[in-house]
C-alpha cells in the first residue's frame, strides 16, 4: 500500500516579506518523494489545508496512472488492450492526448506505448533487469509506436492494439506537478516550489525576493553539478543514473529508445527548463533519447525552452551542450575545468559568431496538429 507520510515544517524567513514564513510539506507518492515549499504571507491561513490539497491531487493522479497498482485506471486500460474501446476519466484522457502530441513532435523519441519494451528489459522488476534474449525486443517493438493507441474525444475513450501497454513514467510526474501548482494558485498561493522526484515547478519568488534555486544532480557521481535559478516555470532531468543495471561491464539505463527498443547510450543526462512541468518532463526524455544522434539543438525551436546535456568525454571530462537562447547564462555550473563545451545551434560561440541551425523542429505542445481522433 502507498505510504502517504505528511510532514510539515514552518521555517521563519527574515527577508523582504514582512512576517513571511516558508512552510514545507513532505510526502511519499508515485514511488518517490513529493515536497511543497510555500511562502506564506498570512500566518492565520490554514496552510496545512493548502499543502494537503496539493498532495491530494497528486495522490489521486497516482491512483489513476500508476503501472504498479493493479487497481489503477491505467492498469485497467492496459488489461483491456485488444478488446476495443474503454472510457477513461478526464485526467487520463488529457495526459494521453498530450503524450500523442509529444510523440509526433519528437519524431517518436517520446512514446507512452513503450510499456512492452520496459517490461521486456525487466525494469518493472529491477532485480530481474537484464538484456532480453532472442527476438524478445523485436516482438515488443511490434506493440510500440504510431497507431497502437487510438483516442476518441466524443466519449473520451481509449483503444489499445493487442499487446500494447502504456507507460506514463516520462510525463506523469510533470503533469502532477502542474496540477499541484494549479491547486496552489487556486488557494491563493503567490509563491511556491513543488518537487516531485526531481521534477520541479515554481511560481513567484522566495521570501527574500530572489528566484528559487534548483540543483542539477551530477550525472557521474554524488552531489550537484550546478544549479538553476528561476521564478516561474519548471525543470526536469532525465539521466542514466536513475534506474539501470550493469551487464558485461556495460550500463543499461531504463531510458529506452522506443524506435530501436534499446536503452540509450552515449549521453549522461539532459535537463530541460520549460514553461510547464509536463513539457519539461516529456522533453527531457525525448531530448535524452535523441541526444546521441541529434544532440539537443532541436530544443532551441521550442518556445520558452532551455536545456543542457552532459555527455561522457575523454580524460574523465564531461562534454556539455546547451540549447535555447540564454541557456548558457541560466545554467550555473561548478568545476568548469572539468567540462568540454559544445557550441549549440542558435547559441553564440566563444568568438561571438553565430552557429547556424539547420532545419528547425517544432516541439512545443500546441504548435503541432493533434493526433487524429474520432468524434
Amino acid at each position: 500500500m502507498l505510504k502517504a507520510i505528511a510532514c510539515f515544517f514552518f521555517l521563519p524567513v527574515l527577508a523582504a516579506h514582512a512576517h513571511a514564513e516558508q512552510i514545507r510539506g513532505n510526502w511519499e507518492v508515485m514511488g518517490t518523494y513529493f515536497s511543497v515549499t510555500l511562502l506564506d504571507t498570512a500566518p492565520s491561513r490554514a496552510n496545512d489545508e493548502i499543502l494537503g490539497a496539493a498532495f491530494s491531487v497528486v495522490d489521486i493522479l497516482d491512483r489513476q496512472m500508476s503501472n504498479y497498482r493493479p487497481d489503477s485506471e491505467l492498469s485497467r486500460v492496459n488489461d483491456f488492450a485488444g478488446r476495443g474501446q474503454i472510457q477513461v476519466q478526464a485526467n487520463l484522457y488529457e495526459i494521453l492526448l498530450t503524450s500523442e502530441l509529444f510523440r509526433a513532435s519528437s519524431a517518436g523519441a517520446f512514446d507512452v506505448t513503450i510499456g512492452a519494451l520496459v517490461d521486456a528489459w525487466g525494469f518493472y522488476s529491477p532485480r530481474t533487469a537484464s538484456i532480453p534474449e532472442g527476438g524478445v525486443i523485436a516482438r515488443a517493438l511490434e506493440s510500440v509506436g504510431e497507431g497502437r493507441l487510438k483516442l476518441r474525444a466524443a466519449k473520451r475513450t481509449v483503444e489499445l492494439k493487442s499487446g500494447t501497454r502504456l507507460d506514463l513514467g516520462a510525463v506523469a510526474k510533470g503533469y502532477a506537478v502542474d496540477r499541484a501548482i494549479a491547486v496552489l494558485r487556486e488557494r491563493g498561493a503567490a509563491a511556491a516550489m513543488v518537487d516531485l522526484g526531481g521534477t520541479v515547478g515554481v511560481i513567484g519568488s522566495k521570501a527574500d525576493g530572489e528566484p528559487w534555486s534548483i540543483g542539477i544532480r551530477h550525472p557521474a557521481g554524488n552531489g550537484l553539478i550546478g544549479k538553476i535559478r528561476i521564478a516561474r516555470g519548471a525543470v526536469s532531468t532525465s539521466g542514466n543514473y536513475e534506474r539501470f543495471f550493469i551487464q558485461d561491464g556495460k550500463r543499461f539505463s531504463h531510458l529506452i529508445d522506443p524506435r530501436t527498443g534499446w536503452p540509450v547510450a552515449g549521453v549522461m543526462s539532459v535537463t530541460v527548463v520549460a514553461p510547464s512541468a509536463t513539457t519539461a518532463d516529456a522533453l527531457s526524455t525525448a531530448a535524452y533519447v535523441r541526444a546521441p544522434q541529434d544532440g539537443i539543438a532541436w530544443l532551441g525551436a521550442c518556445d520558452g525552452v532551455k536545456a543542457i546535456a552532459f555527455y561522457p568525454a575523454d580524460d574523465d571530462q564531461i562534454r556539455v551542450e546547451f540549447a535555447g537562447a540564454g541557456a548558457e547564462a541560466l545554467f550555473e555550473l561548478s568545476d568548469a575545468d572539468c567540462f568540454v563545451k559544445t557550441e549549440s545551434a542558435g547559441m553564440p560561440s566563444s568568438s561571438g559568431a553565430k552557429v547556424t541551425m539547420g532545419s528547425r523542429t517544432t516541439c512545443a505542445v500546441g504548435s503541432v496538429s493533434p493526433p487524429a481522433t474520432d468524434q
